[in-house]
């Protein structure tokens, strides 16, 4: 594995070749391998920005989810205000 590490470093690849990859690893269907697909990224810099907003909304939508009351859906409206 050491050894695998080292010449995977010592590889030199395109960074079109990198996105690619990175592309080809995406969980199939996520909200994240849909914006990759229809939004040509050309850097990996611009790729891991992406991914990083993507990891925050997706960070913020489970504690959002953790404090929601068991039996509430996401969708569902507060009890009614009206008198």
């Amino acid at each position: 594995l050491e050894r695998f590490n080292k010449a995977a470093v010592e590889v030199k690849t395109e960074e079109s070749m990198k996105l690619y990859l990175l592309d080809q690893g995406l969980r199939r269907g996520s909200d994240f391998a849909k914006a990759v697909g229809i939004e040509e990224i050309k850097t990996l810099n611009a790729f891991f920005e992406k991914a990083q907003k993507y990891i925050a909304y997706e960070e913020k939508q489970m504690a959002t989810d953790v404090r929601r009351p068991k039996g509430q859906e996401k969708d569902e409206v507060g009890p009614s205000c009206r008198g």
